[in-house]
């Protein structure tokens, strides 16, 4: 028996059948209702809970930016959190939980398009069930061709492969003109295959973008944190009245004459300790000042700091600073070389009626006008009032001192001639005017780093007590030493200035810390660190969107199979599948009859064992075509 063709003209026959068997009148496939919700359940449910998931852990666990204590700090330190604050979500959940969610949603997509295609194969039917019911023999050209079916069979799969050959059929030169039913199915196929990967592009640009980052929390006046002391002030006395820089004077704060009138130093152990960084309490800080009063904005200090204060802390203190400036006056005190020198073989200066003398041998001109250290290497000479006309006009407060220094001209070579320098049978010499101020400053201290500072000039009276421990002695061999490696490090004079600057003002902040205690701070906030995933916001926005359109597709074929009037052409989507073309090919009239299932269409739903058996044979002409064999004969049938 060769395969059955549907025969279009046996509507006679099949209304004859249909009222032999009366069971078979009122029979329907139906289940349409039931399975467009297991279709569309399965297309837009899982989207939608996962999308909403992710929102939801994303949103519920977004860390907002932690508030200063500062409000109009413009200096807030930055970490890298907030420097991607407008462009990335911040959550405290692991990115591997929410990669994981991410992907489940790109791995999802397409594996449900065959749901999607399962809905609009409603509509098709709806379509196909019009087209050749309600149209003149004439107009049946809006069928598809038998090539055509088969695409539209393929494309209800939902695959790839369809939707490949059907594309490729479009653009094929000799062909029918492609119909209606056709053209909806790979629109909208394409549509569906275009999401799936735009959500795996988005979901892989998720995973590549994403990362984890150090959190910094922000906490402001938690009582569990105990105000610390990291200010520091002057001790009680140190403002006395009436203190000038004398040789013979004391310093009520640290120094005073023993039993035996020797000269006593008291915290002289501490103060050492800080200057030569090794103390636990103390340290001292040299940054460049920013903003303040009385003096420019290009000025630094040295100030004196918490040693080794919590990294955690954030904090506004104050305590006391130190500047020096200092400027080569070599050519302005006449410094001559030994052959025009009027001092013998001496080198000699003469900076003003009270600042001259000579350099070599390093000895002193007058005692009363040139109060200070004299030793083998340098000459200090300081003054509580601007004695030397030479230095430029300065707040009151600030003391100036002038230095002769010199050196072995054999540690270096100096390539440049320098008016403020003069080298001299193997000695080098020059001279600074500088002026140091002592101010009392209050300071910001952000993530480890001073952030801000403002400094105001300490009273003169206060300012004498920082002096007179450098008249005693204290931090001779740092003055000394400072000249030293200033000379061999500087490429100018300015640049030996500049570093010798430095130098005197840290020692002036050693000497403070013997005469200092801690204050608490004026304000201050505790960060804490933690890993957070970076979720950029770009990526995680556009596969939202995406998983929306998906479940957006999902809703419209949904609607689309319910207003197709899906219960009655329930009949016409079932045998609109492989199945029902099979049945039509091998079943004769039975695939004809109404049913209640599709599986109802085949002779081996009865139960009995008389269902033919298909085979394939070969013709005469080489060609190939399927066969159907009675069930007991092993030859083809007639």
């Amino acid at each position: 028996m060769s395969p059955t063709n549907p025969d279009t003209n046996s509507s006679s026959s099949s209304a004859f059948l249909a009222d032999s068997y009366p069971m078979f009148r009122s029979a329907r496939i139906g289940g349409a209702r039931l399975e467009i919700l297991i279709a569309s359940s399965l297309v837009t449910i899982p989207m939608v809970v996962l999308t909403a998931v992710f929102l939801c852990l994303v949103v519920s666990n977004d860390l907002k930016r932690g508030k200063s204590a500062w409000e109009t700090w413009d200096d807030f330190q930055e970490d890298e959190t907030t420097r991607t604050w407008a462009s990335s979500f911040h959550v405290k959940i692991s990115a591997t939980k929410l990669l994981i969610i991410a992907s489940v949603t790109s791995t999802i997509a397409p594996l449900v398009s065959v749901f999607a295609m399962l809905l609009l194969s409603y509509h098709i039917a709806d379509l196909m069930e019009q087209t050749s019911s309600g149209m003149p023999a004439e107009s049946k050209n809006a069928l598809p061709t038998p090539y055509q079916l088969n695409l539209l069979l393929n494309l209800r799969a939902g695959g790839f492969g369809g939707l490949s050959m059907s594309l490729l059929y479009w653009f094929r030169r000799r062909r029918e003109n492609s119909v209606r039913t056709l053209n909806i199915s790979v629109v909208v196929l394409t549509i569906v295959t275009v999401l799936c990967f735009l959500v795996f592009l988005a979901d892989t640009w998720l995973h590549i973008t994403t990362s984890t980052v150090p959190y910094t929390v922000i906490t402001v006046n938690d009582p569990k944190y105990v105000r610390r002391d990291h200010g520091r002030t002057w001790m009680a006395g140190c403002e006395k009245a009436g203190i000038t820089i004398d040789l013979d004077a004391t310093n009520p704060c640290n120094q005073d004459d023993d039993a035996n009138e020797n000269l006593t130093f008291g915290g002289l152990v501490e103060a050492y300790r800080t200057l030569s960084n090794t103390s636990s309490r103390n340290a001292i800080l040299f940054n460049l000042y920013a903003g303040g009063n009385d003096i420019d904005n290009s000025i630094s200090a040295a100030y004196l700091m918490e040693a080794n204060p919590d990294h955690r802390i954030d904090f506004q203190a104050s305590t006391i600073a130190a500047s020096t400036r200092c400027q080569p006056i070599f050519e302005q005190c006449g410094l001559k070389a030994p052959a025009l020198s009027q001092c013998g073989t001496d080198m000699c200066f003469n900076c003003s009626s009270e600042f001259s003398g000579q350099l070599s041998g390093l000895n002193q001109t007058t005692e009363t006008s040139q109060k200070g250290l004299g030793g083998s290497v340098i000459k200090l000479m300081t003054f509580l009032s601007p004695n030397v006309d030479l230095s430029t006009s300065s707040p009151n407060g600030t003391f100036h001192f002038a230095l002769g220094a010199e050196g072995d001209a054999r540690s270096r070579t100096f390539s440049y001639v320098d008016p403020d320098l003069a080298v001299d049978s193997g000695r080098y010499y020059f001279i600074l005017d500088c002026n140091t101020t002592m101010h009392a400053a209050n300071y910001t201290w952000t993530n480890g780093t001073m952030r801000r500072a403002t400094l105001n000039v300490l009273d003169p009276t206060v300012s004498a007590n920082f002096l007179q421990p450098i008249n005693a002695g204290f931090g001779k061999f740092n003055l000394e030493n400072g000249p030293r490696i200033a000379a061999v490090t500087g490429d100018t004079t300015q640049e030996i200035a500049d570093m010798f600057a430095r130098t005197f003002s840290k020692i002036l902040i050693g000497t403070s810390a013997s005469m200092s205690n801690t204050t608490e701070n004026t304000k201050q906030q505790f960060r804490f660190v933690y890993l957070v995933t970076s979720l950029p916001k770009a990526p995680f926005a556009v596969l939202v969107t995406l998983n929306l359109l998906y479940v957006a597709v999902g809703i419209a074929l949904t609607c689309s199979a319910l207003f197709s009037e899906s219960s009655k052409n329930r009949n016409t989507q079932a045998r609109m599948t492989v199945t029902g073309l099979i049945a039509t090919c091998f079943e004769g009239e039975r695939a004809k009859q109404p049913v209640s299932d599709i599986d109802d269409l085949f002779a081996e739903r009865d139960g009995k064992d008389r269902s033919e058996r298909v085979g394939i044979a070969e013709t005469r002409t080489g060609g190939w075509y399927f066969v159907a064999f009675p069930p007991t004969s092993g030859r083809p049938a007639s």
